[in-house]
């Protein structure tokens, strides 16, 4: 029996064909797949806390609410 692919595997899959293979991209995604519906900045908890947002992405049918935050990476050598 085969089983639905969830939102978060479908969006694997758009995002794999959109910076991997251009022309599965065309063929099979010929419109954007996703779009962020409302970015919200979120209240801090304290003086040295990074910004939070709140970010809604949207395929029509589904959506889900992610939180993106500013902080430097030490990998990165920029703290």
């Amino acid at each position: 029996m085969l089983t639905r692919p969830t939102f978060s595997t479908k969006l694997l899959i758009a995002c794999s064909a959109i910076f991997n293979d251009p022309d599965t991209l065309q063929r099979d995604y010929p419109v954007p797949v996703c779009q962020c519906v409302q970015i919200k900045t979120l209240a801090s908890s304290g003086v040295d806390t990074p910004e939070r947002y709140r970010l809604v992405l949207s395929d029509i049918k589904n959506f889900v609410q992610s939180m993106l935050s500013t902080r430097k990476c030490p990998a990165f050598g920029l703290c």
